[in-house]
């Protein structure tokens, strides 16, 4: 049995994925990570722990504002995207990139990446194995940049300095193009790859037959497997796993679990609220 989650690595998906592996108990789970990029967030995570404790330690001290401390956390946790990306060498549009995509995770309340980890803890915690199934992310970087013509790199440049903008960018602005895309992802990856060809070869095309691949072998000592991938990557691990008939969940139908199950209990709330004001305006009930 074979499952793909598509994930955003910028949603706050670690309950609903969390659910599902122990639901399923599968005897695999496979992350869109390679080494260093897992080792980079499981470093972030625990700085952040440390942060927050010592943030803590220091407000009882000596009264740090709230706003100091967000302030002071959500450096950091730029500062450790840009490395989970990039390791030693950092070049500056991926740079740009990465705080991009940490600046959206702060707009839902979480940190990228933390899917990955909530997986990884849920896969401990039902006995199962974890596989790291991505391309080494800094060679992935070099190569699209090595051969990337120089309209493309532009191109690349001048969208990086756009993404900028999310700052101005609200949530239902995000939630309609991601729901977009899963409705038009053909249209979206041919688009894509008029403007940009060498960067969906290397950073879709590619990535998705090494994952595949590497998915294909572990089904030969796994029975059970949940993979956790970008959403982006879901239709084309499909097509390429089409002969093991893979179970689909896609990103906007988990969101759609996750805010069913936040409705489920405020209406819970509301009715044991009801209740009570009804038992004190009537104490012979």
């Amino acid at each position: 049995m074979l499952t793909l989650l598509g994930v955003g690595h910028v949603f706050k998906l670690g309950e609903r994925i969390t659910e599902i592996i122990r639901e399923k108990k599968p005897d695999l789970v496979c992350l869109e990570a390679d080494k260093d990029r897992f080792e980079a967030l499981t470093e972030r995570e625990q700085e952040s722990t440390e942060s927050k404790e010592n943030a803590e330690a220091e407000t009882k001290v000596e009264g740090k504002s709230e706003g100091e401390k967000t302030k002071k956390g959500a450096k950091k946790r730029r500062k450790m995207q840009i490395k989970s990306h990039l390791g030693a060498n950092p070049q500056a549009i991926y740079r740009l990139l990465a705080m991009f995509q940490d600046k959206v995770a702060e707009k839902y309340d979480t940190t990228s990446g933390s899917e990955m980890l909530a997986g990884a803890r849920a896969a401990k915690e039902v006995g199962a194995d974890v596989a790291l199934i991505d391309m080494d992310s800094i060679e992935v970087f070099r190569k699209i940049w090595g051969n990337m013509s120089f309209k493309e790199k532009i191109r690349l440049g001048m969208g990086s300095v756009a993404s900028l903008f999310v700052l101005f960018v609200n949530k239902s602005a995000i939630d309609r193009e991601i729901k977009d895309f899963e409705d038009h992802t053909e249209e979206y990856l041919k688009s894509f790859e008029a403007q940009m060809p060498t960067l969906k070869r290397v950073l879709i095309d590619e990535r998705n037959e090494y994952m595949a691949s590497n998915i294909r072998k572990l089904s030969e000592r796994y029975k059970n497997i949940i993979a956790l991938i970008g959403d982006g990557h879901v239709e084309g691990l499909r097509k390429l796993l089409s002969d093991m008939n893979p179970e689909v969940v896609r990103l906007s139908q988990l969101r759609t679990d996750i805010e069913d199950k936040k409705n489920e209990k405020s209406e819970l709330k509301s009715i044991e609220s009801e209740k009570r004001e009804n038992k004190g305006a009537n104490p012979n009930v």
